[in-house]
């Protein structure tokens, strides 16, 4: 057996023309595949990463009603029982308390629509990285009476730094709730229908607002791991009453997201397998030609007693070995290719700002650097080579010995 894979590594460089071709086919093959299944997690993450931050989270936990009529009378008691189960269950890196209510915002000559968010604006920060959105004025501080608002509702309402805008709306348990505030700062928020309405005020400033005080609307919960995300919803969900609370995850509360990215998922693998049948066809193509120029030396070696298991399995181990040169050289000549565009993504220009927007992403092209995109690749281009050194095995056993010796 060790003699038979000797002969097939020697056989390989008989003809290095022929075995540099092939295992080109499947290097160049195995770096278009990275390149594209990176660009396609990279955008796709990016999008997650954006809509999850700005709106729910990666997980969310609730009072079991929130979610069926998301009212501020159903806002949950965040006490110390409660405290103390999220510092004891592993896996979470932060939480993001929020207290969120629709209000109507006045100024002198208009009125408008808004979501109040009271946040804490320093695990915010964390979550969001708020400071760098700021665009004017200054952050807010844990015991401010003041607000910031979203870009695009400033400039709906015509505030700027340092005036002042109306919020009246509901309270808890049938409380009003009304105040005046200052606008300390003004923020760029990336999608275009939070810009629109947004507005942040401290969350103890809010929850005295409505009446609500210890009460929060939704606690978003941050894994270490994003991948660990099912998995850590089903341990909150194993330690909570469902009669009181409810966890979801940002797959449950944003089924259109989750059905877009499938979507273009499955459009990005419709150009993904047609590049492997362009390399499998290429790959097949150089076989074949190899087939037919050893097609002598075959029936010479089968003349001369060699059994056909034995040449088959040649055959075999060398299409496996080319396979491998072919894969090892793609991984090593696509990892600083992909590292490249990671650490510079492809940016388009400003008439392409305003549909990456409504994703809420900036104008660029991110590329994911994950162990699985080069895992996986170079597994399925491998699997179509080896599916291709099958043709070989079916050809010496189907050879005509001595139409071969004589060609």
């Amino acid at each position: 057996m060790k003699m038979l894979f000797i002969l097939a590594w020697r056989n390989l460089w008989r003809n290095k023309r022929r075995t540099l071709i092939t295992a080109s086919s499947v290097f160049f093959a195995v770096i278009l595949a990275l390149v594209a299944e990176s660009m396609t997690k990279g955008s796709h993450e990016a999008m997650i990463s954006n809509m999850v931050k700005l709106s729910t989270g990666y997980l969310q936990l609730q009072d079991s009603l929130y979610e069926d009529e998301p009212s501020v009378d159903h806002a949950f008691m965040y006490d110390d029982t409660l405290k103390q189960i999220i510092r004891q269950t592993s896996g979470i890196a932060y939480v993001v308390p929020r207290f969120e209510s629709f209000m109507l915002a006045a100024t002198e000559k208009s009125t408008r629509p808004v979501m109040l968010r009271g946040v804490d604006f320093e695990a915010e920060n964390r979550l969001n990285d708020m400071g760098h959105k700021l665009l004017e004025g200054t952050s807010l501080e844990a015991g401010d009476q003041a607000v910031l608002l979203a870009d695009g509702l400033a400039e709906r309402l015509k505030m700027d730094v340092g005036d002042s805008i109306i919020l009246v709306g509901q309270g808890f348990r049938g409380m009003s709730a009304a105040g005046i505030y200052p606008v300390k700062g003004i923020m760029k928020i990336s999608l275009p229908r939070l810009n629109d309405q947004l507005i942040f005020m401290p969350l103890a400033a809010t929850q005295q607002l409505f009446g609500a005080e210890e009460r929060l609307t939704a606690l978003l919960i941050t894994p270490e791991e994003k991948e660990q995300t099912d998995l850590l919803a089903q341990q909150l969900r194993d330690q909570l009453d469902p009669k009181w609370f409810k966890v979801l995850t940002w797959k449950q509360m944003m089924p259109t997201l989750l059905q877009s990215l499938e979507l273009d998922r499955a459009s990005g693998m419709m150009i993904i397998y047609m590049l492997y049948l362009v390399v499998g066809f290429g790959i097949l193509g150089t076989v074949l030609t190899m087939m037919l120029e050893r097609q002598r030396e075959f029936g010479i070696l089968l003349s001369v007693g060699m059994k056909r298991s034995q040449l088959a399995l040649i055959t075999f181990v060398e299409t496996v070995f080319i396979s491998m040169i072919g894969v090892a050289a793609g991984l090593v000549g696509g990892f600083p290719v992909i590292l490249y565009m990671h650490h510079h993504p492809i940016r388009f220009g400003e008439e392409m700002e305003a549909m990456f927007e409504t994703y809420g992403m900036e104008a660029v092209m991110p590329f994911a650097l994950d162990l699985q995109v080069f895992s996986s690749q170079a597994v399925v281009v491998l699997l179509i080579t080896l599916v291709i050194g099958l043709y070989p095995v079916l050809k010496v056993f189907r050879m005509n010995i001595l139409k071969a010796a004589r060609n």
